[in-house]
């Protein structure tokens, strides 16, 4: 194994595909936080999801079939969003809670643990994704093998 002299210390290519690795993760941790999560609202008030339909209803803006219609899909959109939340909001949190260890550990061996941990992390993601995307027949985002997002419905990837 040969080891290179990098920012003062001996490391070896190893630990730089790790490093490399767990930065790519932490940026996926930051997207998932800051751009992924906001996409899946979760809103579970049917009155403050459907509030300005039924607004235009009652003045004579839509009528009965389309207000109902409208509503359905409303509300398929919701249970869908809130299907689809919390498996992000468990990547981001678990995913912090490994690059926290990952920062504090000193061994290659045990930066290997947590990125396999990552790894786990990633996959229980995606395979959550899919079964969520099967049951409601919707588009979900997925976590492609470079650690970044691809969003549905969008060319570039996060």
């Amino acid at each position: 194994m040969t080891s290179i002299l990098w920012a003062g210390a001996y490391v070896t290519n190893d630990q730089i595909i790790v490093a490399n690795a767990l930065l790519a993760a932490r940026n996926c941790v930051q997207n998932a936080h800051m751009v992924v999560r906001p996409l899946f609202p979760v809103v579970t008030n049917q009155e403050m999801l459907c509030h300005d339909l039924r607004i235009g209803f009652l003045l004579g803006d839509m009528s009965k079939e389309k207000f109902e219609a409208t509503v359905n899909q409303r509300v398929s959109k919701s249970e869908f969003q809130a299907a689809v939340g919390p498996i992000i909001e468990m990547f981001t949190f678990s995913g912090i809670d490994i690059l926290m260890k990952a920062s504090s550990l000193e061994t290659t061996a045990q930066m290997f643990e947590c990125y396999f941990e990552l790894m786990a992390l990633k996959e229980m993601v995606n395979y959550e994704l899919a079964r969520v995307s099967g049951e409601y027949g919707r588009k979900v985002p997925v976590l492609i093998e470079t650690w970044q997002w691809k969003l549905p419905h969008r060319s570039r990837v996060l």
